[in-house]
């Protein structure tokens, strides 16, 4: 019984090992250096993007301030 707890613990880190070892060269080789620098860019403008649109969406609201009246003035609201 000792003898295939045994094998059983050195066949699990041997596939263990290799499938690290395999996951480990897939990487390199998906992403190149032209790859990762191409995505760098991608990620840039749509980074950009989305601050052009989060400004133009301020820009586009109706600000509370653009109709705001100071307290002291007789025409306020909520003066009588």
């Amino acid at each position: 019984m000792h003898f295939i707890r045994n094998n059983q613990i050195i066949v699990s880190f041997l596939i263990i090992f290799l499938s690290v070892i395999q996951f480990g060269e897939s990487i390199p080789s998906n992403y190149k250096i032209e790859n990762i620098k191409d995505l760098q860019k991608r990620a840039v403008a749509v980074q950009l993007a989305e601050r052009l649109n989060n400004e133009n969406q301020n820009n586009a609201r109706d600000y509370v301030t653009k109709y705001y009246k100071s307290p002291s003035d007789p025409n306020s609201f909520g003066r009588k």
